[in-house]
């Protein structure tokens, strides 16, 4: 019995690290596409900005599929 405890007890460790891992990385990634609207708002926008951000948000996406496995 214990031994199914450890592996649940670490089990859920895991799970709250992605979940940790991912609250953060929306949260970043929310504020990258939110400067890159504004970006695009501005008069003349500023494309290089959104490109930018949009490159930024779709590596860090990508790094943690990789990550999920």
């Amino acid at each position: 019995m214990a031994k199914s405890e450890d592996i649940i007890a670490h089990l859920e460790n895991d799970l709250e690290m992605v979940k940790s891992r991912m609250r953060h990385l929306l949260r970043t990634d929310k504020e990258f596409l939110e400067e890159a609207l504004i970006a695009l708002t501005r008069n003349p926008p500023k494309i290089h900005v959104m490109v930018d951000h949009a490159e930024r948000v779709i590596n860090d996406f990508k790094q943690e599929l990789i990550k999920l496995g």
